[in-house]
Formats: C-alpha cells, sequence, structure tokens
C-alpha cells in the first residue's frame, strides 16, 4: 500500500513539474539530427513525420552500411500517429536525435523533461535506484546496437528485456 501512495504521488508530481503541453503547427520541425534531446515526447493529437538519417558507403553506385567517408542519406518518412512515444531513449540517457522530425498536421504533443523527471526520483532512494538500475541497463542494450537500428521513434530496445536484464532485487 505505501508503495502505491508513493506510485500515484510521483506521477501527479511528474504532471505537474515534469510533463508540459507543447503545440506544433503543420510543417513546423520538432527536432532536426544529431540535436541534443532533452526528453521524450508522446504524441496525443496530429501527427509527426520522421525520416531517420543514415551514413552510408558508396560502394559500386549504391549505398551501403556505414562509412568512414560519412556520406550521408535519408531513409524513407515514417509517421508518428497520436499514441507513438518519440525519443525515449532520451529518459534514460544521453541522446542525440538520430532523425528529422516535423509535424504533418497541427500536433499537440506531451514533453517530458528528463532532468525533472530526476529530480523527482532523487528525493525517494528506493525508487531512484530502480530507475538509476533501469537507466544503466537501458544504456547498455542501446550501446549494442548498431547506428542504423537506432531511431527516434518508438524505443529501439524492449523494456522488458531491459527489466530482465536488472540485478533481481532492483526490477
Amino acid at each position: 500500500r505505501t508503495l502505491d501512495r508513493l506510485d500515484a504521488e510521483i506521477i501527479g508530481q511528474m504532471c505537474v513539474s515534469a510533463i508540459s503541453p507543447t503545440y506544433f503547427e503543420h510543417g513546423q520541425q520538432v527536432f532536426l539530427p544529431h540535436s541534443k534531446a532533452d526528453g521524450a515526447f508522446i504524441v496525443s493529437f496530429g501527427r509527426l513525420g520522421y525520416t531517420k538519417v543514415l551514413v552510408a558507403q558508396r560502394t559500386s553506385g549504391l549505398l551501403r552500411g556505414k562509412s568512414a567517408r560519412g556520406e550521408l542519406c535519408q531513409s524513407a518518412m515514417q509517421s508518428a500517429p497520436a499514441g507513438m512515444w518519440i525519443s525515449t531513449a532520451a529518459l534514460w540517457m544521453e541522446w542525440a536525435h538520430v532523425g528529422t522530425a516535423e509535424a504533418q498536421v497541427d500536433t499537440h504533443m506531451l514533453q517530458i523533461n528528463r532532468a525533472s523527471m530526476r529530480s523527482l526520483f532523487e528525493a525517494r532512494p528506493q525508487v531512484q535506484m530502480i530507475m538509476r538500475s533501469f537507466a544503466e541497463a537501458y544504456e547498455q542494450k542501446i550501446s549494442v546496437l548498431d547506428r542504423d537500428e537506432l531511431s527516434d521513434i518508438g524505443s529501439c530496445v524492449e523494456h522488458m528485456a531491459v527489466v530482465l536484464s536488472m540485478e533481481y532485487k532492483r526490477r
């Protein structure tokens, strides 16, 4: 019961201090590749277009894989509709966007600020320990991915796999 009250209290405080509504007009840029992410977004109404920037190697006129020459190409645009999480990695680690996002229609989102979220956890050592363990496990899972597997939309790793990789007493 104490944990239930604590969870409700943290969620309430997050809604007040760590989550803010944001609005983007049709055609407005949300972020660009290599820009620092301060947190995650949830599309609440509207739709984003997302295009991932890839580093590619030119071999016989074809683009493939990564290259020391650093040639850039873009993947096909993906749509991020209402309900989609954007840049979830930024909640758990330092994150630079790997693509560009633009509002395809007038779009409302909720932005979750990483620094504000973490400051809430600092006042609760038990919660902070669990969240820090999750962040460490999340970063470990991300670190083994190829750059081509990284994305700002959805999640690059399965959250359950992250939880299961954590030390048992910290889950």
